[in-house]
C-alpha cells in the first residue's frame, strides 16, 4: 500500500477523497496486523503446538567427533628447517610419507564406509517403544541378529513388527500381510535376506506385547546416509590433525561406526606401507638367492683348482703382488657391486606396477624423492582400482604421473650407472698395471688370484644384501601407523537437534508468515474495489460519500424514526447534493452505475426517502425501462408509469402515484414499453417531461440504467444536472473505474461524483481510511440495526477474506 487517502473540500463546499502518495504506509500495514488478530493469534498457537509437539517426539540427532593427528605434511603448511621425514630418509629407515589433504579424502572413500557398514551391520537396527515415541535402541535391544545375506534388488528396507514370548519370536509384515514365528538360535531364510536370530542375555522382556521392531535396510542406501552425515576436515589451516564428525540419532551407534571407520582408515594405511616394505624384501630375497649361488660357484671351483694343483698357500708365494692389487680390486668390487644394483633397479621399473626398493647405494635427495613419490602413487592406483578399472579417467592420470616419473628414475640411473662405469674403467686402468705383473706369474698363480678375486666381490655383495634385508625387516616390523588417535569418538552430551531455541522461533515465524501470505494472497488476487483509493487512483470524479452495509430486510432504512448509521450517512448525502444542487432550476438527480447489482436502486429510494424528509417535495422516476426495480420495492402498481407518457399520451396526473412512505414523495414507475427504450427516451416530449416536473416538484430523482450496458443512461443524462455513479464494494471490478472516468472526460454525463455502496468492515482498509461512519467508533450517537449475520469460521478470522 503506497497511497494515503486525504478528504479535500472542493469548490462546492463538499467533503471528497483526493490521492496522494506518501511512500510506505505504515499505519496500513499495523492496520492489517490488528484487523485481523484473530488469524493471526490462531496461527501463533497452532504453530508453537506443533513446534512443542515437534520438540517432544521429534527424533534427537547428536554430532559424534573424533580427531586425529596424521604423521606426514600438509599441503598449505609453509615449511621451515628439518623435518622428522627429513631425517628418517637420511638415516635411510623406510618410511611413507602422507599428506594431511589426501588423508581426509582417503577416510571419506566409499570403499572404508561400505567395509565399517558391512562388518557393523548398520543397515540393521532394532526399535521398541519407548515412553515418548517408538525410538531406535541399538544393543539395549532384547534380540539381536547376525546378519549373513542380504540379496540385490532389495529397493525399499525390509520392516517387521516383532513381539517377544518367552523363547518365541513373532515377526509380523503390516505390509505384505505375512508373519512368521522363530525360536532363539534359528537360522531365518527369506526371499531377500538369511540371519540367525540371537537372544540379548542382558535384556529381559516381561511383557510379551511390548512393542518391538526390526528394520534391514539396503545396503547402497545406508551408504548414501552414513556418507552425507560423515565429514572430515582440518582441525586447522596449517596443522596436520583432522576432525571426524557424524550425525546419529543413536549416539553409541554413531560413536561405533566412527571408532571402526578409523580403525579401518589406519589399518588400510598399514597394508599399504607393508606391501612397499614386503616388495623390497622380496627384491633383495631374490638377489641373495642368485648372488649365493655364483658364490657357491667360485668357492667350488677354487676348492677343485687348489686339489688339482697341489696348492696349499698361493697367497704366501705372491704377497707382494696381491698387496697391490688389493686395494683396487676392493675398489672395483664396489664398483662392480654398484653397477649391479643399478641395473637391478632398472630391471625393476620395466614392471610398471611394482614398486620401488627404497634400499639403494644412491644417496642422492631428488632420486629418493622420486621413489617415495613412485611408490606413494603406486599406493594410491591400488586403491583406484579397488573401486574402478584401468579406464578410468583418475587411474589413467595417476598412470601418467607415474610414466613421468618412471622416467625421470630411469634418466636418473642411467646417468648414475655412466658415472659409476666410468669410474670402474678408472679402476681398471690402474689394476691392469698390477694385472700385467700378474700375468709374469705362474699360469696357477694367476688363475687362482682371478677366482680369489671374484669371490671377494660375491661376498661383499652378500654381506651387503643380508644387512640391508635385515635393516627392511626390522623397519617392518616397527612399522607404526601413519595416523594418530587424539580423541575417540564422542557424542555431545545433548542433540543438536531439534534445537528448542531454533524451533520456537521458526514456529513464531510460522505463525507469523503463515497469515501474512493469507492476506497478501488475497490483496493480490483481489480485483474488485475494495477501498476509496481503488477509486481516487482511477478517476478523477470525486468521492462525496460512503453507504456501509445494512442487514435490514427493509428496503427503505431512512424513515423519521430512524438513527442507524446508515440512515445517517444518507442525510449526509442529502447535505452534500444540496450543496451541489445550489441553482434554482438544478432539481434534477440522476443515479446510475457500471452494471447491474450494485445497490443502485437502493440508493435511489433512500436519497429520495431522505430528501422527502427535509420538507421538500421529491418525484421518484423509474427510469429503467427494461427492468423496472423500485415500483416492486415499493409494492406498488406498475401499470402505467412514463412509458405511457411518451408512447401513448397518458396523462402525467394519471401515472404519478404516492410513494406510500412519505406524503413528500411520488413515484412515477416506468409502465410497459412497446418499443425499443434508446428510441423511447429520444421522443420530444422527455423535454416537456422535464419542464413540467420541476415546475411542480422541488428535486427530480432519476433511477436510470447501467451506464456500461446500454446508452439509456447517456440518453437520459442530458436531462440531469448531477450524475451519482454507484461502485459496490466487493462487487464493482476495479477496471470498471475507467468507465466513469470515460464519461466524465468525454463529458458523456454531467457533474459525475462517485457513491462507495455496501461498505463494510474490513481490517486495514477501515482504520483510518474513509470519511463514511463506523459502527465501532460512533456507539453512543447511532443505534444498531438489529440484525445478526452468521459468519463462517473463516470469515471470524480473516474478516477480509
Amino acid at each position: 500500500m503506497e497511497s494515503n487517502n486525504k478528504k479535500v473540500i472542493d469548490n462546492a463546499g463538499i467533503s471528497s477523497y483526493t490521492n496522494q502518495t506518501d511512500g510506505f504506509d505504515f499505519k496500513y500495514v499495523v492496520a492489517k496486523v490488528v484487523g485481523n488478530w484473530k488469524g493471526f493469534a490462531l496461527s501463533l498457537v497452532l504453530c508453537l503446538a506443533f513446534g512443542i509437539l515437534y520438540i517432544l517426539f521429534g527424533i534427537p540427532t547428536f554430532t559424534i567427533t573424533a580427531r586425529v593427528m596424521v604423521n606426514g605434511d600438509n599441503a598449505n603448511k609453509i615449511q621451515s628447517g628439518v623435518s622428522e621425514s627429513d631425517i628418517l630418509s637420511k638415516l635411510g629407515v623406510f618410511s611413507q610419507q602422507n599428506d594431511v589433504n589426501n588423508e581426509l579424502v582417503a577416510i571419506h572413500s566409499r570403499t572404508l564406509i561400505e567395509q565399517a557398514i558391512h562388518d557393523l551391520q548398520m543397515n540393521v537396527s532394532y526399535w521398541a517403544q519407548g515412553e515418548i515415541r517408538f525410538a531406535e535402541v541399538y544393543k539395549r535391544s532384547p534380540f539381536f541378529i547376525d546378519l549373513l545375506e542380504l540379496k540385490g534388488g532389495l529397493e525399499n528396507p525390509l520392516a517387521w513388527d516383532v513381539r517377544i514370548d518367552k523363547d518365541k519370536v513373532k515377526f509380523i509384515d503390516d505390509y505384505t500381510d505375512t508373519s512368521f514365528v522363530q525360536t532363539w538360535g534359528d537360522t531365518v531364510k527369506l526371499r531377500y535376506c538369511t540371519f540367525v536370530l540371537k537372544q540379548n542375555p542382558e535384556v529381559t522382556v516381561r511383557n510379551p506385547n511390548l512393542p518391538l521392531g526390526l528394520r534391514i535396510a539396503p545396503f547402497d542406501a545406508t551408504f548414501f546416509t552414513y556418507n552425507e552425515s560423515l565429514l572430515a576436515f582440518l582441525s586447522a589451516l596449517s596443522t596436520t590433525s583432522m576432525d571426524i564428525t557424524f550425525d546419529a540419532s543413536v549416539p553409541k551407534k554413531g560413536e561405533d561406526f566412527v571408532n571402526y571407520l578409523i580403525s579401518l582408515y589406519v589399518k588400510s594405511k598399514i597394508d599399504a606401507s607393508n606391501m612397499v616394505a614386503d616388495s623390497t624384501v622380496s627384491f633383495i630375497d631374490e638377489r641373495i638367492q642368485m648372488v649365493a649361488r655364483e658364490l657357491s660357484n667360485v668357492e667350488g671351483s677354487i676348492q677343485k683348482f687348489q686339489q688339482s694343483n697341489s696348492i696349499t698357500d698361493i697367497n704366501a708365494l705372491s704377497s707382494a703382488l696381491i698387496g697391490q692389487k688389493s686395494d683396487a680390486g676392493k675398489e672395483l668390487s664396489a664398483q662392480e657391486v654398484q653397477i649391479q644394483w643399478v641395473q637391478d633397479l632398472e630391471a625393476v621399473l620395466q614392471d610398471d606396477k611394482r614398486p620401488m626398493p627404497t634400499v639403494s647405494p644412491i644417496t642422492d635427495q631428488a632420486y629418493i624423492q622420486l621413489v617415495e613419490k613412485y611408490n606413494n602413487l603406486q599406493q594410491q592406483r591400488q586403491l583406484l582400482l579397488t573401486n574402478n578399472t584401468e579406464q578410468n579417467p583418475q587411474v589413467k592420470a595417476v598412470d601418467g604421473q607415474l610414466a613421468q616419473i618412471r622416467n625421470n628414475l630411469v634418466k636418473t640411473l642411467v646417468t648414475y650407472r655412466q658415472g659409476l662405469v666410468v669410474k670402474r674403467d678408472d679402476l681398471a686402468k690402474q689394476n691392469s698395471s698390477v694385472q700385467a705383473a700378474i700375468q709374469k706369474m705362474p699360469v696357477q698363480q694367476r688363475q687362482y688370484l682371478e677366482s680369489s678375486r671374484r669371490q671377494d666381490v660375491l661376498q661383499q655383495l652378500y654381506v651387503y644384501l643380508l644387512t640391508v634385508r635385515e635393516q627392511t625387516a626390522v623397519t617392518k616390523s616397527n612399522n607404526i601407523a601413519p595416523v594418530r588417535i587424539l580423541d575417540v569418538a564422542k557424542a555431545g552430551v545433548y542433540p543438536w537437534w531439534p534445537n528448542k531455541l531454533i524451533v520456537i522461533i521458526g514456529s513464531i515465524f510460522l505463525g507469523l508468515l503463515i497469515p501474512s501470505l493469507v492476506i497478501l494472497i488475497n490483496e493480490l488476487t483481489n480485483n474488485k474495489v475494495t477501498t476509496p483509493a481503488d477509486i481516487v487512483e482511477s478517476t478523477s470524479a470525486p468521492l462525496i460519500a460512503e453507504i456501509s452495509e445494512t442487514k435490514s430486510s427493509n428496503k427503505v432504512v431512512v424513515t423519521k424514526e430512524s438513527r442507524t448509521a446508515v440512515a445517517e450517512q444518507f442525510r449526509t448525502l442529502r447535505t452534500n447534493l444540496l450543496f451541489r444542487l445550489s441553482g434554482t432550476d438544478q432539481k434534477v438527480i440522476m443515479i446510475t452505475s457500471t452494471v447491474s447489482g450494485e445497490g443502485k436502486s437502493f440508493i435511489t429510494l433512500n436519497l429520495a426517502a431522505a430528501m422527502a424528509l427535509s420538507g421538500k417535495k421529491v418525484l421518484l422516476v423509474d427510469m429503467e425501462l427494461r427492468k423496472a426495480q423500485l415500483t416492486k420495492d415499493l409494492g406498488l402498481q406498475d401499470h402505467t408509469g412514463i412509458a405511457d407518457y411518451l408512447e401513448r399520451s397518458a396523462f402525467l396526473n394519471d401515472v404519478i402515484q404516492p410513494s406510500g412512505i412519505n406524503e413528500n414523495l411520488w413515484v412515477l414507475s416506468s409502465g410497459e414499453l412497446e418499443s425499443n427504450p434508446s428510441e423511447t427516451l429520444l421522443n420530444d416530449k422527455m423535454g416537456a417531461f422535464f419542464d413540467e416536473m420541476k415546475r411542480k416538484f422541488d428535486y427530480i430523482i432519476l433511477d436510470t440504467p447501467p451506464a456500461a450496458i446500454v446508452t439509456d443512461a447517456q440518453v437520459i443524462g442530458r436531462y440531469a444536472d448531477v450524475t451519482l455513479y454507484i461502485v459496490r464494494q466487493k462487487v464493482t471490478y476495479k477496471k470498471h473505474i475507467d468507465v466513469i472516468e470515460d464519461l466524465k472526460q468525454n463529458n458523456k454525463l454531467k457533474n459525475i461524483s462517485v457513491i462507495l455502496n455496501d461498505v463494510k468492515l474490513v481490517p486495514g482498509y477501515n482504520q483510518g481510511y474513509g470519511f463514511g461512519y463506523r459502527f465501532d467508533e460512533d456507539f453512543g450517537y447511532y443505534t444498531q440495526e438489529d440484525v445478526t449475520e452468521k459468519k463462517s469460521f473463516f470469515k471470524r478470522l480473516f474478516p477480509e477474506g
